[in-house]
Parts: C-alpha cells; structure tokens; sequence
C-alpha cells in the first residue's frame, strides 16, 4: 500500500473524529453522557482501527510504519462518520426549530 494513496481517506475521516467530539458537548444533556459518548467512540475506534491494521498486514506483503499509521486512523475515523453524520443533522434541525432546545429535552423527557 502506498501512503499517498491512503492520506486522503485518513483525512476526511478524522476530520469526522474531530468534528464529532467537538459537537457532542451541544447535543449530550450531562458530562456524565458526553464522558460514555466520548469512551464509547474512542474505543470502538481504537478497535476498528486495530483490526484494519491487522487486516491489512495479512493481506499486503509489506505495510510500512506510515502506511499502518494511515490504516488506523482511516479505521478509527471511519467509526466516527455516521456520528458526524447524525450530528450535522441534529443541529441543523435544532436551528431550524424542529429539534429540542437544550440537550435531552424531547416530549418523552430526558435521556440522561
């Protein structure tokens, strides 16, 4: 695998990672929410990421240190697309006025 043709899909997919947990403040109703939701993508981006690494060392002869570091930051960012996904959503329907105006604050009551 060539670097360079691994940069563009690290990028985009930890500019998600970062866009992610720099909105989640504004969409989670307590530190307690925003500390599990923080935990629960890191770690499952932490593994996705190791197992594409692993994965792509049994299928590519040689993976260099860049190569591998590129692998797993595409494999941690990737996890946290459909985050930033939902995200950009929420918030935008916030400021349409179709959402909550405080974090946990639907109909039904809060989430916390």
């Amino acid at each position: 695998m060539q670097a360079l043709s691994l940069l563009p899909i690290a990028l985009v997919t930890l500019l998600a990672a970062f866009y992610t947990h720099l909105r989640l403040p504004a969409l989670t109703g307590s530190a307690r929410s925003l500390l599990f939701a923080r935990g629960l993508l890191g770690a499952t981006g932490i593994a996705c990421g190791a197992v594409m690494v692993a994965s792509a060392r049994v299928f590519t002869e040689e993976l260099g240190l860049v190569s591998a570091a590129l692998v797993f930051v595409s494999g941690f960012g990737v996890v946290h697309v459909p985050a930033a996904l939902i995200t950009l959503i929420k918030l935008a329907r916030r400021r349409e006025g179709a959402g909550p105006e405080e974090p946990g604050q639907w109909p039904w009551g809060r989430h916390d």
